[in-house]
């Protein structure tokens, strides 16, 4: 459960922990590469103004369970935020499908297929995956 600063540094280590071994098996980290992607956790309820989650096109931030910005750190990663607000955190599956789903768009990236597909194709891929975890999560855990 997701519960103060603690169960928010849980939960964020946890999602970072899923999204590192998605990208090792997803093959992103090769020739001594780290095609992993930095997760991070925020507050969508405390977003007051119109920040979107990737440029004017997108939604803003605020309405999304997560997003996913393409080498938006110094050292070039991309970054998967996941949106506490929007996201049930105490509920694994839905959390896993979050990151999944941001995962799958960090996979498209790091592969050079973003600028093969269109952002819908992109989305339903996308949607696709993380659904599909989200499912298999809830029926395997249980």
């Amino acid at each position: 459960k997701l519960k103060g600063e603690a169960g928010a540094e849980g939960s964020e280590q946890a999602a970072q922990a899923l999204s590192d071994a998605l990208s090792e098996a997803q093959g992103l980290n090769q020739d001594g590469k780290d095609g992993t992607a930095d997760v991070s956790l925020y507050d969508g309820s405390q977003i007051t103004d119109n920040t979107v989650a990737l440029d004017k096109t997108a939604a803003n931030k605020k309405d999304v369970q997560g997003a996913y910005q393409e080498h938006n750190t110094p050292d070039g990663k991309g970054v998967i935020h996941v949106n506490i607000d929007k996201t049930d955190m105490t509920n694994s599956a839905k959390v896993v499908g979050t990151v999944v789903h941001e995962q799958t768009r960090h996979r498209l990236a790091q592969t050079g297929k973003t600028g093969e597909l269109t952002r819908d194709q992109q989305t339903n891929i996308a949607t696709s995956h993380g659904n599909q975890a989200e499912t298999l999560w809830s029926i395997y855990s249980s």
